[in-house]
């Protein structure tokens, strides 16, 4: 199964370069306002929606799968952040049974 987020008006998929030159352009027009904004790419998303994935409680196994990884190790080493607030929260949980 291939999960595509970009696509055409049609849905099929659109070619990567499209994709990336949009994003430049964006990014560009950020970047005369915010110089420090730091450019991404597409598959800057990949990561987005693996950690996110992991944080609302999809199965490692399936979002694995999902992403087409044939190691679990790669999907979780590779892809899946601990962001800022979820390190935050999670030793909240520890002070809560800790008290």
């Amino acid at each position: 199964m291939k999960i595509l987020f970009f696509v055409t008006r049609n849905n099929r998929p659109t070619q990567q370069f499209l994709v990336q030159e949009c994003m430049n352009l964006i990014i560009h027009r950020i970047q005369q306002v915010n110089n420090s904004f730091e450019a991404f790419t597409p598959h800057t998303f990949r990561h987005t929606f693996a950690t996110r994935a992991i944080e609302n409680g999809m199965r490692p196994k399936v979002l694995s799968k999902l992403l087409g990884h044939g190691q679990l190790q790669i999907t979780m080493d590779l892809y899946c952040h601990v962001m800022e607030d979820i390190l935050v929260e999670e030793m909240k949980k520890m002070e809560r049974k800790c008290v």
